[in-house]
């Protein structure tokens, strides 16, 4: 049913139809059916989707799936059913109610949604404003002090969604109380609508200085990583030294929200303590790697956190962390891949154009070091390709074009033709394609 739904298949509406009329059939069944007639939007079902969500008799899980589906498929003519179920009073009847209204946009249905909304238990509550929303974000707002807030995050979704319509100071407050809720759904809600209210020029100004307060005064940790995010995203350089004050935060994703808008606002005055706090990871970073039983999930976050540092480092090519990022070219047990990769992407960019003496040696020995044992992590070996090429180091020409060949369809292989065309001017052949079966489908042929 399910498949035959997802391709939209037209044939199979006539035994659909058919089992949810027959009350012999098992709830499981007439509920893969409802789902079906759904999918396609199969306006001649609905009368016999009606008769299941008024029957009491049946259970509630066949009469919550008849009355979600008569309302995907229907935008108007079920106000009176869900009226009639309203009457009772009963939780179940409420939800009902609100699933049947879930698609109509009159004035009838709001009227209806707002009663629910205040009527109903937590989940019918965040149903009722979730109708009201499409209808008119404004009424859901004058709700908002009548309904329960703490109950279900859907419900508190739905007033971000309503606030989130508006560009009002009072609007952007609301949303950056969400930063801080506890559900992650109602957290990203509000990060991404304040984002997007900060690309208006007239309200950036607005948004940053919300997400400063909430970077520095957020109940828990959960505000505080999301108004980092904000503040790199709509690039709100006034927050530099707040962001530098929150460095050090006793959560790792803060520390890490933090790293990369740093990484993304680019202000130059921050690179000494980047650079102070980066040479402070590294040895945090070393020492956690050398205890007998290591903490991975804090050695992890640190190389995370170094690795937004490092990009900031690389793009701003700021000299003096030359010497920490060199550490990382070599295999070490104390150092993963991704890391190592930012920081040669960041000695590229340091030294582009330069050549320095050395660099470019040791970036073509983690070319090359593809046997043994461990041979070195793709990231890096791709890295050390760009960086090669970024400083102009033409020497490594017949390395590059014998990587292009060996290793033409893999990202190492891509970058060696992008470097090989930096360098010399002249972009190298296409790889010729190749053909590769692909088995595992869903569905496959026979032959």
């Amino acid at each position: 049913d399910r498949t035959l739904a997802r391709w939209a298949q037209a044939g199979a509406l006539p035994s659909w139809r058919e089992r949810v009329r027959d009350a012999s059939v098992s709830d499981q069944l007439r509920t893969s059916a409802i789902a079906g007639l759904a999918a396609l939007e199969d306006q001649s079902s609905v009368t016999a989707l009606r008769a299941i969500v008024n029957g009491p008799r049946h259970s509630v899980q066949l009469r919550v799936a008849a009355a979600t589906a008569a309302g995907q498929i229907s935008d108007q003519g079920l106000t009176s059913d869900a009226f009639a179920l309203m009457q009772s009073g009963q939780p179940v009847d409420l939800l009902l109610a609100a699933r049947l209204l879930s698609g109509h946009t009159e004035e009838q249905a709001a009227a209806l949604a707002e009663q629910l909304a205040v009527r109903g238990d937590a989940v019918v509550s965040a149903e009722a404003l979730t109708i009201l929303l499409a209808i008119d974000p404004v009424r859901v707002l004058q709700l908002e002090s009548r309904v329960k807030t703490d109950a279900r995050p859907n419900t508190r979704l739905a007033l971000v969604k309503a606030h989130a319509t508006g560009h009002s100071d009072q609007a952007i407050e609301a949303l950056r109380v969400g930063l801080d809720d506890l559900s992650l759904k109602v957290r990203t809600f509000c990060r991404d609508a304040l984002v997007r209210i900060g690309q208006d020029a007239d309200r950036r100004e607005s948004v940053g200085r919300a997400a400063i307060v909430a970077l520095n005064q957020s109940p828990s940790w959960r505000g505080a990583e999301q108004a980092a995010l904000v503040i790199g995203l709509i690039d709100y350089e006034p927050a530099a030294d707040a962001l530098l004050a929150a460095m050090t935060h006793a959560r790792p994703e803060v520390r890490l929200a933090v790293a990369e808008a740093l990484r993304r606002i680019e202000v130059e005055a921050t690179l000494p303590a980047i650079l102070k706090h980066a040479e402070q990871l590294t040895s945090r970073w070393q020492a956690e790697a050398s205890k007998e039983v290591m903490d991975y999930t804090t050695f992890a976050g640190i190389g995370r956190e170094l690795t937004q540092l490092f990009q900031a480092i690389g793009a701003m090519r700021y000299q003096p962390a030359d010497g920490l990022l060199q550490r990382f070219i070599p295999k070490s047990q104390f150092f993963d891949g991704e890391t190592r990769g930012a920081a040669i992407y960041a000695l590229g960019m340091i030294h582009e154009g330069q050549n320095p003496s050395g660099l470019s040696g040791r970036l073509a020995g983690r070319v090359r070091d593809i046997t043994g044992m461990e041979p070195e992590q793709e990231v890096v070996r791709r890295f050390s390709v760009i960086t090669i090429a970024r400083i102009g180091d033409k020497r490594q020409v017949a390395l590059l074009t014998k990587f292009s060949e060996d290793e033409s369809a893999s990202e190492v292989g891509a970058a060696c033709r992008w470097a090989l065309e930096q360098l010399t001017g002249e972009a190298p052949p296409a790889p010729e394609p190749k053909d590769y079966p692909a088995r595992g489908w869903y569905l496959e042929p026979l032959e």
